[in-house]
């Protein structure tokens, strides 16, 4: 019997948001779990100076501040409910636009 797959989506732009309504994070978990509900983000790359060198990270803006943190609340309190299968592909997901904005996918190779 053959392996269902479902499409998933994962809605996002490259512009920037009004800061003070923004909720920004780098964890991807909890940018899965955000997509997972329907919640669309803009990325940004961010550099960190560490001890003689700069490390870059991309960092996911939403907007709708207080509503994320409600569910980030959720999240970390254990009290979210996914389809794992579903949950599984948007981090893989995550993780290619991730490659592709550091430049490190296989394309940009």
């Amino acid at each position: 019997m053959g392996e269902v797959r479902k499409c998933v989506k994962v809605y996002y732009k490259e512009s920037r948001m009004k800061t003070d309504e923004t909720f920004k994070t780098a964890d991807l978990s909890l940018v899965a779990y955000l997509s997972y509900l329907g919640f669309g983000f803009e990325t940004e790359l961010e550099e960190i100076k560490g001890s003689g060198f700069m490390e870059k990270r991309v960092v996911f803006c939403f907007n709708g501040k207080e509503e994320c943190i409600r569910v980030m609340r959720e999240f970390y309190a254990n009290r979210a409910a996914v389809e794992p299968q579903r949950y599984y592909h948007i981090i893989r997901t995550l993780k290619s636009l991730i490659r592709e904005k550091l430049g490190l996918s296989k394309e940009a190779r």
